[in-house]
């Protein structure tokens, strides 16, 4: 929290009050998305946590292999509808000046790209504190942050 109020500070100051509300529409994606990053995560390790207690490592690799796949295919059906929409918005319901819709386009395919990035690391998440490995979880938790 306190990395995101250094850097927004920075943010604003840098990009000026219409770059920025332009970044914080578009990227508002990844924000959106970080919501559901924790019930996707905690379901998963419920399910793992299950199957460790009562030590079936065939229903772990399963388990494991599942959430991957469908994590797949949530991030493929994202991006579809991430670039369809995403076009359409940009098209006709947003209000950018010309010369910063270039800019606006790229911060949102970024956003697209770390919303993927973020939701394929759900299962990895989720394993590990599935084991109680809280020390790497937070050294992570402070790179993803940086």
């Amino acid at each position: 929290m306190c990395i995101t109020f250094f850097t927004l500070r920075i943010l604003l100051q840098e990009l000026g009050i219409n770059d920025f509300g332009i970044y914080n529409i578009v990227g508002g994606i990844v924000a959106m998305f970080s919501s559901l990053r924790g019930a996707f995560s905690s379901s998963i390790q419920r399910f793992l946590n299950y199957e460790m207690g009562i030590d079936r490592k065939e229903e772990l690799k399963k388990i494991f292999s599942m959430s991957v796949t469908i994590h797949i295919i949530i991030c493929i059906l994202f991006l579809v509808l991430a670039e369809t929409i995403g076009y359409w918005f940009f098209a006709g319901k947003l209000n950018i000046d010309p010369e910063r819709m270039e800019a606006a386009h790229w911060v949102f395919q970024f956003s697209i790209l770390t919303t993927l990035v973020t939701t394929m690391t759900i299962p990895y998440d989720a394993v590990i504190i599935a084991n109680e490995r809280m020390n790497i979880f937070a050294y992570i938790s402070i790179l993803d942050g940086v």
